[in-house]
């Protein structure tokens, strides 16, 4: 666990009030967070009282043997600050020493900062910083034992009688202290920037954004952010590593190894259409479609062309086999149905869309050889347009091309899904939608 740092302005009212005998905000901040390390902000005037009558250092060091901890701290003397309601000096200056305290500290320290110690320009110099994000830390404030207004009484000050006195002292004192519900604007902006990239599926960048933010800030999505990532770029060894960490939710719709696979090409591929990157989406139905194609043989008339294949792994590829086809009728059917639709010369090589529609054709019901033939027609007329020519690619055109829009082209999809004998519901065609609102849903939840 790290530690935890104080950064305090010394005021009028510290160590104890001359008016009422209890701490005021630098001991009681100190009294309830019982930081590792304290900063003392002194002005001219501070100064002063501390080389009177050590008063600040000798609270500190009397409230830390009362609660029995090690007392580190460290002054920041302004000799020259007399004039405590410079707004534009306090906030340059508080920057400056701020940052140097946070390049001490380690990624698990936390830096706490007391509002309530010293002139108004201090107290809202400290705010605007961490408004605005040129400083993380916990803003914290302080009331007074009355509820009202502080009153300064500075003559015959006795610190050691005060602290004799201080009520505070006690097991049972009133913690009156309490966070400022502050987060910064750099903060809410970057989430806000977020949202807007995560509901646009734009994984990559939402990264960027979560890696240049603080940890603590992002600790409860960012994993959920590296996940959403990981499942477009379909990088199953990293979505399943990241699943055994537990994140917390499950958002693949299908488990089954079998067609999990598949299932998540085609979401990932739907993105594409949503992102309008429609030149990717029409290059990715091919081996949509050779997959689908084959589980529909499989599911529907319990044909397994994969017995009659194999596999290149170095070019990721499925070829049919000289050495199995050919060696049973089913299979020898095949090859004269294939000769006499592609002429005697035809030699089976890769396993392709269209010689699996073939057997389709042959084996399946009509609305599932109709669905079928469709959708190779669709690629037929686009694909190579798509991927072999520099042209624009719109959903105007994949219509005027093929006579059928994106959308429609992925209602034909999540038919062929139905044929194949996998049971995709609206809940899991929406399954990148639904971990988009989860996700949207963490972020800035805990501020």
């Amino acid at each position: 666990m790290g530690r935890v740092i104080l950064f305090s302005p010394v005021g009028g009212t510290d160590p104890i009030s001359n008016d009422n005998a209890r701490d005021g905000a630098l001991i009681h901040c100190c009294r309830v967070y019982k930081p590792d390390k304290v900063y003392l902000y002194m002005s001219k005037w501070t100064m002063n009282n501390e080389e009177e009558d050590k008063r600040y250092t000798y609270c500190l060091t009397k409230l830390y043997e009362l609660l029995n901890l090690p007392l580190e701290y460290e002054h920041i003397d302004r000799p020259e600050l007399e004039e405590v309601q410079d707004f534009n000096y306090f906030y340059d200056d508080f920057r400056i020493e701020i940052n140097k305290i946070m390049q001490t500290m380690q990624a698990d320290d936390r830096l706490i900062i007391n509002t309530s110690s010293g002139s108004p320009a201090m107290k809202s110099a400290l705010v605007v910083l961490t408004t605005l994000g040129d400083i993380d830390a916990t803003l914290i404030q302080v009331v007074t034992p009355n509820k009202s207004i502080n009153t300064h009484v500075h003559k015959d000050y006795d610190v050691a009688t005060l602290w004799d006195l201080n009520e505070d002292n006690r097991d049972d004192f009133e913690n009156r202290c309490s966070v400022i519900d502050c987060p910064s604007l750099v903060r809410l902006k970057n989430e806000e920037l977020l949202k807007k990239l995560i509901n646009s599926y734009d994984y990559v960048a939402a990264l960027d954004v979560v890696n240049m933010m603080p940890e603590k800030q992002t600790a409860s999505y960012k994993g959920l952010v590296e996940y959403a990532d990981y499942r477009l770029k379909l990088d199953k060894n990293d979505l399943m590593r990241l699943e055994k960490e537990d994140i917390g939710h499950e958002f693949l719709p299908v488990r089954i190894q079998e067609f999990r696979d598949i299932a998540e090409y085609a979401l990932a591929l739907f993105v594409k259409k949503k992102r309008e990157e429609y030149a990717d989406f029409i290059r990715g139905l091919t081996p949509l479609i050779v997959k689908l194609y084959i589980l529909i043989l499989k599911n529907e008339a319990k044909v397994d062309v994969l017995k009659y294949c194999y596999v290149d792994n170095s070019k990721a590829s499925v070829f049919w086999s000289d050495k199995k086809l050919g060696n049973d009728e089913m299979s020898s059917s095949w090859l004269a149905l294939w000769k006499k639709r592609y002429g005697h010369d035809f030699k089976p090589y890769f396993v392709s869309s269209d010689s699996l529609l073939a057997l389709i054709e042959t084996y399946c019901s009509r609305d599932t050889i109709n669905c079928s033939n469709r959708l190779r027609e669709t690629e037929q007329k686009i694909r190579n347009v798509a991927a072999h020519e520099i042209s624009i690619i719109t959903d105007k055109r994949v219509k005027q091309m093929t006579g059928y829009t994106c959308d429609e082209i992925i209602c034909d999809i999540k038919a062929l899904f139905k044929y194949s004998g996998i049971n995709m519901t609206d809940d899991s065609w929406n399954s990148y939608e639904k971990m988009n609102e989860t996700i949207v849903s963490i972020i800035g939840s805990e501020i």
